[in-house]
């Protein structure tokens, strides 16, 4: 116990000499002014609000891109387009709306959105669509570039376009869902 009190005594008597040491440089100095509070939160640049990228999965191929606005913070849309292989045209666009946990810098998120499938063959057409939810992580810095990469479940409606010798079909199950992308938001 004598430790205890030597060492409160210590501790108010060093505090005191500290506060009679400040009110000495205040009455001797006669510019002297208090320092500035400092602020518990630092203020932040706003997020940038729109990006691009080269985008893949989504059930919708490997050749594609996205738009991403984020209007709100923790709130994303984004907007992807694909081309698919083995049509002579085909065109797909998934949008999804994304929530972040963590308002800037690198976060979990989650998404979810439709996916729209439009192809022709020898001049037949077909159209389909579906639905996706992912979960996954966007690796963020500074300069705007970002990785996205998730994983999750969607469907497709089958959709089968043929032109008599050849029929090609894609979509019509459920099945395991995978989304990548590289892309820079700027503004």
């Amino acid at each position: 116990m004598p430790h205890k009190t030597l060492l409160a005594s210590f501790l108010v008597i060093s505090s005191l000499g500290f506060v009679s040491s400040t009110r000495a440089e205040q009455s001797s100095d006669p510019n002297w002014e208090p320092p500035a509070p400092v602020s518990p939160t630092l203020e932040q640049e706003a997020a940038p609000m729109l990006g691009v990228g080269y985008k893949i999965g989504n059930g919708i191929g490997f050749l594609g891109a996205d738009v991403i606005v984020s209007p709100i913070p923790h709130f994303g849309l984004d907007i992807q387009v694909a081309w698919i292989s083995g049509f002579d045209s085909a065109f797909a666009l998934a949008p999804s709306a994304q929530g972040y946990l963590f308002e800037r810098g690198s976060t979990p998120y989650i998404g979810t959105g439709f996916q729209y499938v439009y192809a022709t063959l020898d001049g037949v057409t077909a159209s389909g669509v579906g639905f996706f939810a992912n979960v996954g992580y966007e690796w963020k810095w500074k300069s705007g570039l970002g990785i996205l990469l998730g994983g999750g479940v969607q469907y497709l409606q089958e959709i089968t376009a043929s032109s008599g010798s050849t029929m090609v079909t894609v979509g019509g199950q459920t099945a395991p869902n995978l989304e990548f992308s590289v892309r820079y938001r700027f503004l």
